[in-house]
């Protein structure tokens, strides 16, 4: 794994990205692919391939801009608290 200041991670060894992420039991990548999409899903994160490698390159976006972004678009979604 390679993470830069600017939030972008290469991703070279999932396994290794999964335990660094607390994940143990016999399907550690998938949950972590998981994961991943339902981030992405959500608009905190997002995912490009390269090659046959699906999880390569991962940009971490700012919370703060994605929660806004979420309350404005569902308001319901997100608590005023």
């Amino acid at each position: 794994m390679r993470q830069r200041d600017d939030g972008f991670v290469e991703v070279d060894d999932a396994a290794e990205m999964a335990a660094s992420a607390g994940l143990t039991g016999t399907r550690v990548i998938k949950s972590w692919r998981e994961k991943l999409d339902e981030l992405q899903k959500l608009g905190f994160i997002r995912i490009k391939e390269k090659g046959n490698q699906r999880y390569k390159y991962i940009l971490l976006l700012h919370p703060h801009d994605v929660v806004q972004e979420l309350r404005h678009n569902t308001p319901n979604q997100i608590p005023d608290w």
